[in-house]
């Protein structure tokens, strides 16, 4: 599931992962995995770098199977689902030989290099970019950015760089930043970067915007989740956010290839309830007009009661306020 904007209901913790210090006795073989399940699916890319060959697996639904080969190698076989802005991982440096030698205090056999790869499934994104980063890691870390190119399928397979983070920046078509700035990277900075370079040409033209969601008093709960998207990635609010009977502001960026605002109604136990509404006309000339926007534009999203049975007459949206100053 796409990572989510969430007003007020979830409370967001960084993971940080602890590496042992311990020593290891270097006289004690390391723990050998299973022998790998093999990969199933055609071979969609492929790459070798010096002895390693990597071959990227389609194993269906957006699930991909990277398969590690090397003389004297045991076959190793790394699998990874990807869906929204979950788009890349790396692959692990541990490789394992068919016959052992002295065990090493490295874990593994021998370190293999390292490849990115995934698969980029919503048509939104159009850019993935990756930041370089040396100490002392914080935004005076970030020493270049670069993007990787996706084949017409969307796989990606491509060498790690040295030093380089596998945290993917998302960027739509039209060069607006797609989704939310990751939460394990200095990611301005790598924006930046990646916007200098702006293959996409000039930047789409944008508004900045406000929806203002107002919920029917059955939606104002807990255990219904609704979430918006206008192209540059979901945003997403509980019922209860709403609970005192206001509307609920989510901001976000508009561009002007952007057709309308999906809206997915969640609550627990039931199927996604889906609609689509095209961007009334009074929006629609705004986003057409080229011009700058002082403000923002204010719309408001309405979804009555009987939105949570799929009523397409319990969805409304309209231009509530122009801010732009034209």
């Amino acid at each position: 599931m796409a990572r989510r904007r969430i007003v007020n209901t979830l409370v967001m913790g960084l993971l940080v992962g602890a590496c042992s210090t311990g020593h290891t006795d270097s006289t004690v073989a390391p723990i050998r995995p299973e022998p790998a399940v093999a990969a199933t699916g055609p071979v969609v890319r492929s790459l070798i770098i010096g002895e390693t060959s990597f071959a990227l697996h389609d194993e269906d639904d957006g699930c991909l199977a990277v398969e590690i080969t090397q003389p004297g190698l045991q076959p190793t076989v790394e699998r990874h689902c990807f869906e929204g802005d979950n788009v890349l991982t790396l692959s692990s440096e541990c490789g394992w030989l068919v016959r052992p030698a002295l065990a090493t205090t490295t874990g593994c056999d021998l370190i293999l290099p390292q490849v990115l790869y995934g698969q980029v499934r919503s048509p939104d994104i159009g850019y993935v970019c990756l930041g370089t980063l040396r100490p002392p890691y914080g935004e005076e870390g970030v020493v270049s950015a670069r993007l990787v190119s996706p084949d017409e399928a969307g796989f990606i397979l491509d060498s790690a760089g040295p030093d380089e983070s596998s945290v993917a920046h998302l960027f739509t078509p039209g060069g607006l930043r797609y989704g939310f700035p990751p939460l394990d990277a200095p990611s301005n900075p790598i924006y930046t970067f990646c916007e200098d370079q702006a293959p996409w040409g000039t930047t789409e033209y944008h508004v900045p915007t406000r929806v203002f969601v107002a919920l029917g008093d059955s939606l104002r709960t807990d255990d219904v989740i609704i979430i918006v998207d206008s192209g540059t990635g979901p945003m997403g609010l509980s019922g209860s956010a709403a609970s005192g009977g206001g509307a609920v502001d989510l901001p976000m960026e508009v561009g002007v290839s952007s057709p309308g605002l999906s809206i997915t109604i969640e609550q627990t136990g039931r199927a996604p309830i889906e609609f689509f509404r095209p961007w009334p006309e009074a929006v629609r000339a705004i986003l057409d007009s080229g011009l700058p926007c002082r403000l923002s534009m204010e719309v408001r999203l309405t979804l009555a009661d009987s939105a949570l049975t799929g009523s397409e007459a319990g969805v409304a949206l309209a231009l509530s306020q122009n801010l732009c100053g034209y």
